[in-house]
C-alpha cells in the first residue's frame, strides 16, 4: 500500500511588486523587472524596457523564487533561491486548480487554501502575532470544541483578514473591524501558529493516543495527509465521506502507537485479519504496517 500525493505547489502571479515569502524562510520579497526589492535592500536587475508575460512563480517544492518574462524577443528566467526548511507534511483535498494566486484569492476554496497554506508556511512560532491574536484564540476554541460546520469559513475569514499578497502577514486587519492597532514589523509567527491550527484539525497528539481527523471542516469530505510526523512515526492517512478508508504508519524508532479514528470504527484489518481499532500497534524500527478496512 503505498498513499501519495501527486499534485505540487506551485503558486504564481503576474502582478509586479506583490508581497511574497520565499518559500521555506521568512524572507520578504517583491519582484519588479528591474530590481528585486528585500527588506535589506535591493537586488537590481538590469532590465531596460517594456517586458511582457511577467510571472512569478513560488515553487514550494524546491524552495525557490522563478522569475520568467519577454524583453522584445529575449525570454528572460532565473530564478531566487532560499536557505529555509522546506516542510514534509502534504496535505490533498482534492482540488486540483490553475494555481494563480489572484483566482486563488477570488475563489476563497477551503479545500484549496488549506493544503497550500500548511504547506506555505514556515515552522516558525517566534514573535509577536499581531492583530490576529483574537482570532486565533476563536479558531482555537472552535477547533476544541468541534465546530466542524464554521471552522472552514473562520479559516477563510482569517485569510482574508491577517494576510496580504502571497500569504505575508499584515500590520493590520485589511479593514475587517477585527483590531484597530497597527503594528509596527510584520507579525511573522502568525504563520507558524495559523499553520499549528490546520495541522490539528486533520491530526492532533494526546497522550494515550493520536486522533485522526478531530475537527475535519465540513467542506473537506475527502483528502490525504501523508508524510505525518508524530514522535518516532511517519503516518500517511486518506479519508473519504469523512471516513478513514486506509493508512500506513511507519516507525523511525521501534514502540507502539494507537489511534483514535472518526466515526469510531470497531475493527481494522491488519495482516489479512480484522482486530480492534482501538488496540495499540507495536513496531520494530524501520518496520511499516498498512491499516484499511475500518468497520
Amino acid at each position: 500500500m503505498s498513499i501519495k500525493i501527486r499534485a505540487r505547489f506551485k503558486p504564481y502571479f503576474s502582478e509586479m511588486g506583490e508581497p511574497m515569502l520565499v518559500p521555506g524562510t521568512l524572507n520578504l520579497a517583491q519582484v519588479y523587472p528591474r530590481c528585486v526589492m528585500f527588506e535589506e535592500g535591493e537586488l537590481p536587475m538590469g532590465v531596460k524596457g517594456e517586458v511582457k508575460n511577467f510571472k512569478v512563480e513560488a515553487d514550494c517544492e524546491r524552495g525557490w523564487i522563478r522569475v520568467s518574462y519577454l524583453m522584445g524577443k529575449e525570454y528572460i528566467s532565473y530564478r531566487l533561491k532560499g536557505d529555509g526548511v522546506l516542510p514534509k507534511e502534504r496535505l490533498s483535498l482534492g482540488v486540483h486548480k490553475n494555481q494563480d494566486w489572484r483566482l486563488i484569492k477570488r475563489r476563497e476554496d477551503v479545500c484549496e487554501i488549506l493544503p497550500l497554506w500548511l504547506f506555505m508556511a514556515p515552522l516558525t512560532e517566534d514573535g509577536e502575532i499581531g492583530p490576529m491574536k483574537g482570532l486565533l484564540r476563536v479558531i482555537e476554541a472552535m477547533i476544541h470544541q468541534r465546530d466542524r460546520i464554521n471552522i472552514g469559513s473562520k479559516f477563510m475569514h482569517l485569510f482574508r483578514s491577517g494576510f496580504e499578497g502571497m500569504l505575508v502577514p499584515t500590520t493590520h486587519d485589511n479593514g475587517m473591524g477585527i483590531c484597530d492597532d497597527v503594528f509596527e514589523g510584520i507579525p511573522w509567527a502568525l504563520l507558524g501558529h495559523s499553520r499549528k491550527l490546520i495541522r490539528s484539525l486533520f491530526i492532533q497528539e494526546k497522550k494515550e493516543h493520536i486522533e485522526l481527523l478531530p475537527c475535519l471542516p465540513v467542506e473537506a469530505k475527502a483528502g490525504r495527509f501523508v508524510d505525518v510526523q508524530v514522535g518516532d512515526f511517519f503516518v500517511d492517512f486518506e479519508w473519504r465521506k469523512s471516513q478513514i478508508r486506509r493508512m500506513q504508519v511507519r516507525a523511525n524508532r521501534g514502540g507502539q502507537i494507537a489511534f483514535k479514528f472518526p466515526g469510531q470504527p470497531k475493527t481494522m484489518r491488519l495482516h489479512g485479519k480484522q482486530v480492534p481499532c482501538e488496540e495499540a500497534l507495536y513496531l520494530e524500527a524501520g518496520e511499516s504496517l498498512n491499516l484499511d478496512l475500518f468497520r
